[in-house]
């Protein structure tokens, strides 16, 4: 049944074979109309994405002697490992209590985009939820809140990409790995950020003074935020930490003075971040390497500061405005993915002649011209 029934958006009931033992993947994707559909007991396997894109499904029903599956309330579970599989996307509640014997959130469990005229979700994992898969929670654009049990011990900022209607993440009380405060995740050891929720309106966000470390992902595609501000005191800043924020204009790193804003204050400091000019860069013993430019920071040219030697990794992803970089000859290090873009805004590059920075856009074919 692979891709069997994918973008029949007028099914709206079907019924399987007695002896069909396997649903393969995307069998009913993007069947809007589909409000129900049972499971056989002969059904042991079923694949991925099977039921994305099913806006008005309601209801999914398995048979009672299936030795694979079950289903509660409409909700698809497995009988083995006590996995949540699949939240109806047009399941019409506003507060769901994930059951007590559920051990995990699969992949994609609670995916989809819902009908307008349901409510958000507010969504709370019972203490017996442990695990949850890194996209449990991928393109759910109805959670609103969600409240991690006391024994969730794994779970990825990555499992909360393009909700982006969500506007707090809670852990209850007695967790030993997370923590949040004021509905943003973090570490128990409240030493790392983990994730901003997408859908928290702060324009501005201070980020606790007791933070060490920025994870990857915390703050992607946080639409409202049009500054970060942390404090001298975190030493890491993991990749794409602020990748797809398309509103943010500015990174400021607070010293224990002021924000830095001039040229000459990160000489003042060892292997440390600062900011100047609302963009991102981190000194080490005897270089300085730019972290990010903002996404949403105006301007279409950017020359990068003198005191750059290196330019990392998806340091100019994702950028709204900016169509051109200039790199002059001190830059002697180049991350691969520096220039990595959205293919809608390719950055072109000006380089001095036989630099690095040329050798370097040469070797990849990027576009650059010579200054």
């Amino acid at each position: 049944m692979y891709r069997a029934f994918e973008g029949c958006s007028s099914l709206s009931s079907i019924t399987l074979s007695a002896s069909l033992s396997s649903i393969d993947d995307w069998a009913f994707k993007g069947c809007s109309s589909l409000k129900t559909i049972f499971l056989p007991d002969s059904v042991t396997s079923i694949g991925e994405l099977v039921f994305d894109g099913c806006s008005s499904l309601e209801r999914i029903v398995v048979g009672d002697k299936n030795s694979i599956y079950y289903s509660y309330e409409g909700v698809l579970f497995t009988k083995n490992d006590s996995t949540l599989v699949k939240f109806p996307e047009g399941k019409n509640v506003r507060f769901y209590a994930v059951p007590e014997q559920t051990i995990k959130i699969g992949s994609r469990a609670f995916s989809g985009r819902r009908l307008n005229k349901l409510p958000p979700l507010s969504l709370v994992l019972s203490a017996s939820v442990t695990k949850v898969a890194d996209d449990a929670f991928n393109d759910c654009d109805f959670l609103k809140l969600i409240v991690l049990s006391s024994g969730v011990s794994e779970i990825n900022a990555s499992s909360f990409d393009r909700c982006s209607l969500l506007e707090a993440i809670h852990v209850m009380p007695g967790n030993e790995v997370y923590y949040s405060k004021d509905g943003v995740l973090f570490t128990r050891d409240r030493k790392k950020l983990v994730r901003f929720p997408e859908g928290k309106k702060n324009h501005v966000y201070y980020v606790p003074e007791e933070v060490e470390g920025i994870g990857e992902y915390a703050f992607r595609n946080c639409s409202s935020l049009s500054e970060i501000r942390f404090d001298d005191f975190v030493d890491s800043v993991y990749e794409k930490a602020f990748s797809d924020a398309p509103s943010l204009e500015s990174i400021n790193v607070i010293s224990e003075k002021r924000i830095i804003d001039e040229g000459e204050e990160w000489k003042e400091r060892e292997d440390s971040y600062f900011s100047y000019d609302g963009v991102l860069f981190r000194k080490y013993s005897k270089e300085v390497a730019l972290i990010k430019y903002p996404e949403g920071k105006e301007g279409e040219v950017y020359i990068v500061p003198d005191f750059v030697k290196i330019i990392s990794n998806y340091a100019f992803y994702g950028s709204t405005y900016l169509k051109s970089v200039i790199v002059m000859e001190q830059v002697n290090e180049i991350k691969d993915f520096a220039f990595e873009s959205k293919l809608q805004n390719q950055l072109a590059i000006y380089v001095p002649a036989d630099s690095f920075a040329e050798q370097f856009a040469r070797e990849r074919q990027l576009e650059y011209y010579r200054l």
